[in-house]
């Protein structure tokens, strides 16, 4: 993350991580039985992964950054109840899927941010494509970082540096 200049007034942010896959829950017996420590089991052709979502806390989304693995199409964050998509990221890969990178435009960076709440079900969606003829098994994941401030977004907010 980039670093303000010295002597600009900064505001500290919360991080939460959201995502389809619960790898770090697994001891609370949460995690599904096509899941490992290493993703979701990704399947020969499209699969499309969703998991619904509640956030613990009201606050405004200034930045986020996106995590995923070989054969990822998509991650997507949605606010059902609003039926609104608030993120959509899809990265570079090679022919046969292999994640290259997730370019500058796919981190969001907004200084006005967008709002999430304790009251609307959201959703993340991650979608993969596994060649069919490709044997190996392979697992996926998506997720963001999302850094937020509490409450709700102000709409004369000064731009990031």
């Amino acid at each position: 993350m980039e670093m303000a200049p010295k002597g600009t007034a900064v505001q500290a942010l919360d991080v939460y991580q959201v995502g389809v896959n619960v790898v770090c829950y697994s001891q609370f017996g949460k995690r599904r039985k096509d899941e490992t420590d290493e993703g979701i089991e990704i399947q020969p052709g499209v699969q499309v992964d969703t998991a619904p979502l509640k956030f613990r806390m009201d606050g405004c989304v200034k930045f986020a950054y996106p995590h995923g693995h070989d054969q990822a199409l998509l991650i997507a964050l949605e606010n059902k109840t609003a039926r609104k998509t608030l993120l959509r990221t899809v990265p570079d890969v090679e022919a046969d899927g292999s994640f290259l990178t997730f370019r500058p435009q796919q981190i969001y960076r907004d200084v006005k941010g967008f709002e999430v709440n304790t009251r609307d079900d959201y959703e993340m969606v991650m979608v993969h494509h596994r060649p069919l003829h490709n044997p190996r098994p392979n697992h996926g994941m998506g997720n963001y970082l999302l850094y937020m401030a509490p409450g709700q977004c102000q709409a004369d907010a000064k731009p990031i540096p």
